[in-house]
């Protein structure tokens, strides 16, 4: 995006999960967001519900461990240990993948089902997403992967968060999909209020040159 912004300096550009730093030209503004204050928010929801849970543990299915990602999940462990410190170590398996390859996400489901969670935070796009969908689903669900690997759920379903947009509405199809009843929450992003600010600011003449930091405060 910069390397366009410098070819057509008579166009704005901006770029999600960009920070840019000084030198930045007039043209291009970056949108960066805490995740680490989502993700700390998502872990006091899980700790919550832990706390009364059978095996008092949460479980975190990864995606590529890349510096957005891991600011989520170090923040939500974090609160897990600050709202449940009764709780196990928060289990956390890294899937190098976004997109589900070899069914990472719901292997890694499985996997934590097995050491005994009562919560799982999916931060890892469509790899998160596969993995909550299958954690979800009650046993006998036939839960189809996106690679069309057809796995029968054999673990009784647990409590999931989403991650970057509301799950419930996409994963679970505004709850129209089995488990729907076991998505708690979204750790959301907020890109379409990140996006919006960042066109409003382009078309009051400011908004290049910078980078948003979009927050809880801020919306």
């Amino acid at each position: 995006t910069a390397r366009a912004a410098g070819c057509y300096p008579e166009a704005n550009f901006a770029n999600i999960d960009s920070d840019y730093g000084d030198g930045t030209p007039s043209n291009l503004a970056g949108i960066a967001f805490a995740d680490n204050e989502g993700g700390y928010l998502a872990g006091v929801i899980a700790a919550t519900i832990a706390k009364s849970g059978t095996y008092k543990r949460v479980g975190i299915i990864s995606g590529l461990p890349v510096p957005a990602v891991l600011k989520f999940t170090t923040a939500f462990t974090n609160a897990v240990v600050d709202f449940c410190p009764s709780c196990a170590d928060t289990e956390i398996i890294v899937c190098k993948t976004f997109s589900n390859a070899e069914d990472c996400g719901i292997l890694a489901a499985q996997s934590l089902l097995a050491m005994g969670v009562d919560i799982i935070f999916g931060a890892g796009g469509l790899t998160g997403s596969q993995g909550i969908k299958y954690a979800a689903a009650p046993v006998g669900t036939v839960v189809t992967s996106s690679t069309g690997t057809d796995f029968t759920k054999t673990e009784d379903p647990v409590y999931v968060i989403g991650v970057d947009s509301d799950e419930w509405a996409s994963t679970f199809g505004s709850g129209s999909v089995t488990g729907s009843d076991k998505i708690v929450t979204s750790a959301r992003k907020m890109i379409d209020v990140g996006v919006q600010l960042v066109i409003s600011e382009f078309l009051g003449g400011g908004g290049g040159g910078s980078t948003l930091q979009m927050n809880v405060a801020n919306g």
